[in-house]
C-alpha cells in the first residue's frame, strides 16, 4: 500500500505572529484617540454638573496669590503624559465598566458636601468622580500607565486655607523661641510679638501657606520625575512639607532680628515680602540641589499583566455615557428636593428681654463678619456688672452662597481690631454644658473679650465639624434646617478675669435666646413653603 503524497499545491495556513506590546500600530493609536475623546467628554460633563464649584476654583486661582500656580497644573499634566508616551504606547485602553460603581461613593460625598456647603469637599468629590470615570473608560492597565499625570490634576483644587491659623501660631511660637534662644528681649501675646525695635504681627499673609502649597506641588512633581523608589519619593515630598514650614519660622525670626539690628521697623515692613520670596527661592533651590544628588535614572515600566484586547469603539462611548448618568444622580436628587435659599425672606430677629438686664443699641465699633445671613441683629444688654453686646446672624437655609462662616469670630478686612489670643470656655445653658470659642482682641478701642458659638439643628456648639454634622442630621433626618451664629462681647475691664465672669453669667441666660431662634425655624419654614 502506497502512502499518500503530501498536498504540495495547498500550503498550510499559519497565523501571523502578533506584534509585540511595545509596537504602536495604527489601530492602537485610534484606540487611544477614542478613549481620550470619551474620557474628556465624561470629565467635562461631570464638571458641568457643578459648574459653580469649577468656576469658583478658577476665581480662586486668579484672585489669590496662594493659588496662582494652579494655572500651570494642566500644562504640567499634559507634559507628564507626553513624557510617558512610550509607556502608553505599550498599553491598549479597554473599558472597565465595573469601576463605575465607585462613582457612587463620590457622588454621595458631593451631595453631603453640598448639604453642608463645604466647597473644597465638593471639588474633591467632583475630581474623584472624574478620576473613576477615566478609570472605567481607559481600563485598569491604561489608567495605571497614565496615573501620575491624571492624579497630579488634584492640585487643581485650591485647598489649604484651613492651615492658615495653625501656621500663624507655629510661626509666632517658633520666632519667639528663636528670639529667646539668641538673647533678644521679647514679649509675645498670641501672634503679636514685641521687641525693643517695635511690634510685629504674624498676619495671615505671613503664615507661609502660599509657599507651602506651591512647595508641595513642586515636591510631588520633582519626586515623580526624579525617583523610581517610593521611599525616596515619600521622603522628598515630606521634606517639601516640613522644610517650608520651618523656613517660614526662620524668615519671621530673621525679619525681627533685622529690624532690631538696623533699628528701622518701617523699612523691614515695606520689604518683608521681597525678603520672604528671596528666602523661599533659596530654600527651594537648596531642596532641589539636595534632591538631585539622589536622582535615579529609570524608565517607567509598562503596567504588569496581559495585553488588553482591543475594544469596540462603541464601548468607550457607552462607558462614558454611563459614567455621566451615574454622576448626575446626586445633582438630580439635590435639584428635586432643594429649596432656593436666596428666595427665602425672614423677618428681623427679635432678641428676647433678659431678666435683670436692660437693653440698648450697641455703640462699639466692633462687629463680627457673618457672611450673608438671611437676618442679622445686634443688641446691648447692661447690668450692674457691665455691658454685653450680642450679635446674631441667622440662616433660614444654608446654601453655597449663604452658609455658616468657617470662623466663629470673623473680622472684616477693614476692622480696627486684631486677634491677641484664642481658646475655649464652657457655659451652662439651661443645664447643658456648652463650649464656646473665645478670642481676645486689641485695637484702638482698647481690649475686648469675645465668645461665640453656632446654633444648628436646635443645638449650640463651638465646633464647625459638629455644626456640619448637625446640619446633615437636619437635612437628611428631617430636623431643623436653619442655623445661626451667636457672638457675645464685652470690654476686658477692669480685668480679663472679670470680663470672663460677666460673659459666663450672661451666657447662662441664652436658653431664652434658644427659644427665640426655635420660633424663627417655624417662620422660616413657612416662608420657604410660600416661596415654592
Amino acid at each position: 500500500m502506497t502512502a499518500p503524497l503530501p498536498d504540495l499545491e495547498r500550503p498550510r495556513h499559519r497565523p501571523a505572529p502578533a506584534p509585540p506590546n511595545d509596537v504602536q500600530t495604527p489601530a492602537s493609536r485610534s484606540q487611544w484617540l477614542m478613549a481620550g475623546g470619551a474620557g474628556l467628554l465624561a470629565v467635562a460633563a461631570i464638571f458641568a454638573l457643578d459648574a459653580e464649584a469649577v468656576i469658583r476654583a478658577v476665581d480662586v486661582w486668579s484672585g489669590s496669590k496662594t493659588y496662582n500656580h494652579c494655572f500651570l497644573i494642566l500644562p504640567i499634566c499634559a507634559y507628564l503624559a507626553w513624557e510617558r508616551r512610550d509607556v502608553l504606547r505599550k498599553v491598549e485602553p479597554s473599558p472597565f465598566p465595573l469601576a463605575l460603581i465607585a462613582i457612587l461613593p463620590f457622588a454621595m460625598a458631593w451631595l453631603l458636601a453640598r448639604f453642608v456647603s463645604v466647597l473644597e469637599a465638593q471639588q474633591f468629590a467632583l475630581m474623584g468622580m472624574a478620576q473613576v470615570a477615566l478609570l472605567a473608560i481607559l481600563g485598569l492597565r491604561a489608567y495605571r500607565a497614565a496615573m501620575f499625570p491624571l492624579l497630579y490634576a488634584l492640585f487643581l483644587i485650591p485647598s489649604g486655607d484651613f492651615l492658615v491659623r495653625p501656621l500663624q501660631d507655629f510661626t509666632a511660637a517658633f520666632a519667639v523661641g528663636m528670639l529667646k534662644l539668641t538673647g533678644v528681649p521679647v514679649y509675645s501675646d498670641g501672634i503679636i510679638i514685641e521687641v525693643p525695635a517695635g511690634t510685629f504681627v504674624v498676619a495671615e499673609a505671613c503664615a507661609g501657606l502660599r509657599f507651602l502649597v506651591a512647595s508641595v506641588a513642586y515636591g510631588v512633581l520633582f519626586a515623580g520625575l526624579m525617583y523610581g523608589s517610593w521611599r525616596k519619593r515619600l521622603v522628598f515630598v515630606a521634606a517639601s512639607i516640613v522644610v517650608p514650614v520651618i523656613a517660614n519660622g526662620f524668615r519671621a525670626y530673621g525679619l525681627i532680628v533685622l529690624a532690631q539690628l538696623i533699628d528701622d521697623q518701617a523699612a523691614v515692613d515695606a520689604d518683608h515680602i521681597v525678603y520672604g520670596w528671596g528666602f523661599f527661592a533659596a530654600v527651594t533651590l537648596l531642596l532641589t540641589v539636595v534632591g538631585v544628588r539622589f536622582r535615579e535614572d529609570f524608565t517607567p515600566p509598562a503596567p504588569p499583566g496581559r495585553s488588553d484586547r482591543r475594544a469596540a469603539p462603541r464601548r468607550f462611548a457607552v462607558t462614558a455615557a454611563a459614567a455621566i448618568v451615574i454622576a448626575a444622580l446626586a445633582p438630580a436628587y439635590l435639584a428635586w428636593g432643594d429649596r432656593d435659599a436666596e428666595a427665602i425672606t425672614v423677618a428681623q430677629i427679635a432678641l428676647p428681654d433678659i431678666a435683670g438686664w436692660a437693653d440698648a443699641a450697641p455703640t462699639t465699633d466692633f462687629r463680627p463678619e457673618f457672611g450673608r445671613p438671611h437676618a442679622e441683629v445686634a443688641k446691648r444688654y447692661t447690668a450692674a456688672g457691665g455691658e454685653v453686646d450680642v450679635f446674631v446672624g441667622y440662616f433660614a437655609r444654608q446654601s453655597s452662597t449663604r452658609k455658616l462662616p468657617r470662623s466663629l469670630i470673623g473680622l472684616a478686612e477693614e476692622s480696627a481690631w486684631r486677634r491677641a489670643g484664642s481658646g475655649t470656655a464652657t457655659i451652662d445653658i439651661g443645664g447643658e454644658k456648652v463650649k464656646v470659642a473665645t478670642e481676645r482682641l486689641v485695637g484702638r478701642g482698647g481690649e475686648r473679650l469675645v465668645w461665640a458659638l453656632y446654633w444648628v439643628n436646635g443645638r449650640f456648639t463651638a465646633s464647625l465639624l459638629q455644626a456640619k454634622i448637625e446640619q446633615l442630621k437636619g437635612e437628611l433626618l428631617g430636623g431643623r434646617r436653619d442655623a445661626a451664629v451667636l457672638v457675645l462681647t464685652t470690654e476686658a475691664r477692669p480685668s480679663v478675669g472679670q470680663a470672663e465672669q460677666l460673659l459666663s453669667n450672661f451666657g447662662g441666660k441664652l436658653d431664652s435666646l434658644r427659644t427665640a431662634l426655635a420660633g424663627m425655624a417655624a417662620a422660616a419654614a413657612a416662608a420657604a413653603a410660600a416661596g415654592r
